[in-house]
C-alpha cells in the first residue's frame, strides 16, 4: 500500500525526469488507494513549487 505523501514525496524529489511505469490497471488501483493526509500543507508546498517555477 502506497500513501499519498509518500507518492507525493517521490515525485516532488526526483531531480530531473520522472518516469513511472506501470500498466493502466496498476495505475487506477494506485491512484483509488492513494490516501490523503493534511492536504492543505501538501497544497501550500504545489503552491510553492508552482511559484519557483514562473
Amino acid at each position: 500500500m502506497i500513501t499519498h505523501n509518500i507518492f507525493y514525496t517521490a515525485i516532488t524529489r526526483a531531480k530531473e525526469d520522472l518516469k513511472i511505469y506501470w500498466s493502466p490497471e496498476t495505475e487506477n488501483k494506485i491512484l483509488q488507494e492513494l490516501k490523503r493526509k493534511d492536504n492543505n500543507k501538501d497544497v501550500g508546498l504545489l503552491k510553492s513549487i508552482i511559484e519557483r517555477a514562473k
